[in-house]
């Protein structure tokens, strides 16, 4: 797959930046170190840092906007084996700088 660079330098799959969203039934993420910004319908622009945690609602087109170099997380989806899927943005997406 082709690779994007986000704004901090740090390689990511297309997808990722993208609009999208995860075919699964249960997504929970804890980021362990750094932060990230996150883009969800319809919930806005998000930051989340150290600590920070977030059950995501299984099929919410969300976007990763920007991370920290040290960015790490650990995520506890269900089943282990899910499908991604680029989509549309919805009409709530904030304008791309």
């Amino acid at each position: 797959r082709k690779e994007n660079l986000l704004k901090n330098g740090k390689e990511q799959k297309d997808e990722v930046q993208e609009w999208h969203c995860h075919d699964c039934n249960f997504q929970f993420v804890l980021v362990l170190k750094g932060w990230a910004e996150f883009e969800w319908e319809g919930e806005g622009v998000r930051r989340m840092e150290k600590g920070d945690c977030v059950n995501q609602r299984p099929g919410i087109p969300h976007r990763e906007i920007a991370t920290s170099e040290d960015y790490e997380v650990l995520e506890i989806v269900s089943p282990a084996n899910f499908e991604t899927r680029v989509v549309e943005a919805p009409a709530s997406a904030v304008a791309a700088e």
